[in-house]
């Protein structure tokens, strides 16, 4: 079969199709480092159309399609589960039209989100949505996962900022979605839907982004304490004191230590315990104002605050940035969670959290966007032993959070997924997507 379906490929999107060992392997993979399985060729498409035709010749053959953007998820989300075809959307790149008095951004899916800010602001404008990966994830991944990121507490996550997209279904239909206006409540909210379907239901191409007037000014407050429940607590004021920051990240004292090992800025300032960074923008007078509050609220539980504006204020992050590449070279095995409770349950999931640590052959830790009460909880091991991952999860769930904020199910949570949705639930999603996928060609054994 593996002959007629390349055979049939090359008849559709001829030079779109890459079959070499090397370039199938590589597609195969993602950030997550799951196992996967090499893939029986690679279609770059450029265009709709080229993904349309790609899809109906799969159709044909009942062959799996898992569509690749930038590979930078974390639950295994790109994978290539069983031989199947990859859609790398690699080549579909750029910003087709962006206007500053529309406010709207349209790129191709495969525009990576650091050039879409860049394009933003260049017209003063700002793109919100921010995840760490902003410099190689890409524009189709984010839809596709509803990424958030570290603005999300102030801003939303991708789904607030998604206009329209033009989309091609598992049965080969290419839809034009939403509209190129701020509100549209005309007819199902279908963008609504596939935002967040993880590739299940369907191939966007290009999207519209909503954006916003550039903050003209920012600022950050970072404050260091003794222990994660002095920090928490302190993040609580403030919050509770009325201000909206547009970040609000935690990291613990583990997290603390593992940075102090690659970066002089990390060990210098926070030396080793965990620490709160609080980000403003707006005018220049605002965000003095707001980070006077923030720091006033902040230092009579903490060690040691400081503040920063404009690009001083990366001397601040620079703590924060470095934990990614600390925590992987940290042990042979690493496993991320991102977790989301209730805020007022943080507390109580950070000692469970330290609880599960068990040196030298499990270091638990968690850093994250503390205002919407979205964890990633890092699990260092020197063993194959899952069990303290079930335990997180479990505990997640009792305290009526969700197994995943925003990096998704991917493959990674799928067995998981059934302790929090119900069988009811779940039977309606996979309904959903056969009107969407009758073949059920798309990221299969993913989401749900």
């Amino acid at each position: 079969m593996s002959r007629r379906l390349l055979e049939a490929l090359f008849s559709a999107v001829g030079e779109c199709v890459a079959t070499g060992e090397a370039v199938r392997i590589l597609c195969a993979q993602d950030a997550s480092r799951l196992g996967w399985v090499k893939p029986l060729a690679v279609v770059r498409p450029r265009s709709a159309d080229d993904v349309a035709a790609t899809v109906r010749v799969l159709c044909d053959f009942g062959v799996p399609l898992y569509t690749r953007g930038g590979a930078s998820g974390l639950s295994g989300g790109a994978l290539v589960t069983r031989p199947g075809v990859v859609l790398d959307m690699a080549q579909m790149k750029g910003v087709l039209r962006i206007s500053r008095r529309d406010r709207t951004v349209t790129a191709l899916a495969g525009t990576l989100i650091g050039e879409i800010q860049k394009a933003a602001a260049a017209l003063n404008l700002l793109y919100p949505p921010d995840p760490a990966s902003a410099a190689f994830c890409s524009l189709g991944g984010n839809i596709a996962e509803n990424a958030g990121g570290l603005r999300a507490l102030k801003y939303g996550t991708t789904a607030h900022h998604l206009l329209a997209a033009t989309v091609v279904t598992g049965s080969a239909d290419i839809l034009h979605l939403g509209s190129q206006t701020h509100k549209n409540v005309a007819g199902l909210n279908l963008l609504s839907l596939l935002c967040g379907s993880e590739g299940t239901l369907g191939v966007v191409t290009e999207a519209t982004m909503r954006l916003l007037p550039a903050p003209p000014a920012v600022g950050c407050v970072s404050a260091v304490f003794e222990t994660e429940e002095a920090a928490i607590e302190a993040a609580f004021g403030v919050l509770e004191s009325g201000l909206l920051p547009r970040a609000l990240e935690f990291v613990d004292g583990v997290c603390a230590k593992a940075a102090a090992r690659v970066s002089d800025a990390a060990k210098n300032w926070a030396c080793g315990k965990p620490f709160l960074i609080v980000e403003f923008d707006g005018t220049e007078s605002a965000v003095r104002d707001e980070c006077g509050q923030a720091e006033a609220l902040l230092r009579p539980g903490a060690l040691r605050v400081a503040a920063a504006y404009g690009k001083e204020t990366e001397r601040l992050w620079s703590a924060r940035r470095v934990l990614s590449t600390a925590l992987t070279s940290a042990a042979p095995r690493k496993v991320s969670e991102d977790i989301c409770v209730p805020p007022s349950k943080l507390p109580q999931i950070c000692r469970l959290i330290r609880s599960l640590s068990a040196p030298p052959h499990i270091t638990a830790c968690a850093y994250g966007h503390l205002g919407d009460g979205n964890l990633h909880v890092n699990f260092l091991l020197h063993s194959t032993d899952n069990a303290p991952v079930e335990r997180l999860l479990d505990a997640v769930l009792a305290l009526r959070g969700t197994i995943t904020g925003e990096h998704g199910v991917g493959a990674a949570k799928l067995p998981f997924l059934k302790r929090q949705i119900s069988p009811e639930t779940l039977t309606l999603m996979r309904r959903i997507k056969s009107v969407f996928d009758p073949a059920g060609i798309l990221n299969p054994q993913k989401a749900y």
